[in-house]
């Protein structure tokens, strides 16, 4: 699964991606050109390495989305391949913490399940807050 492919997933659940001007769904792009790419040393990297398999432990959110939902989605760009699953090993630990706090936290973003697509996790939904933490310390 792709970026296109978790478009296409996330404009069936009602919300607009790329060109959208929906407050709640952001993408950062990379600043690198197909040019900068030497195709000769390009790798295919097993979607197992991108995004994490679905568990029985994992929330799946309800749908349809409320709109102060952001969606934290890996992009599927993975600079420095290595040949390991030391992302996807992140993204399982962040749903394993955020699991565990079923009761949040008044400090701890409030966290809603995870997107399901297939066998994968196609996102992770928190709340979304007006501002960022990187805000209030500098007001």
């Amino acid at each position: 699964m792709g970026l296109t492919h978790t478009s296409t997933f996330l404009s069936s659940l009602g919300l607009k991606t790329l060109n959208s001007t929906l407050p709640n769904f952001h993408v950062e792009t990379p600043s690198i050109s197909l040019d900068d790419i030497d195709k000769s040393e390009a790798t295919i990297i097993p979607k197992e390495h991108i995004y994490p398999l679905w568990r029985e432990d994992i929330t799946e959110v309800q749908t349809p989305l409320p709109f102060d939902i952001f969606i934290k989605i890996n992009p599927g760009l993975i600079i420095n391949y290595k040949g390991t699953s030391s992302l996807v090993d992140l993204i399982n630990a962040e749903i394993n913490i955020m699991e565990l706090s079923k009761k949040p936290h008044p400090n701890i973003c409030k966290y809603s399940g995870c997107i399901r697509d297939g066998d994968y996790v196609a996102g992770i939904c928190f709340r979304e807050y007006k501002c960022t933490l990187e805000d209030i310390i500098q007001c």
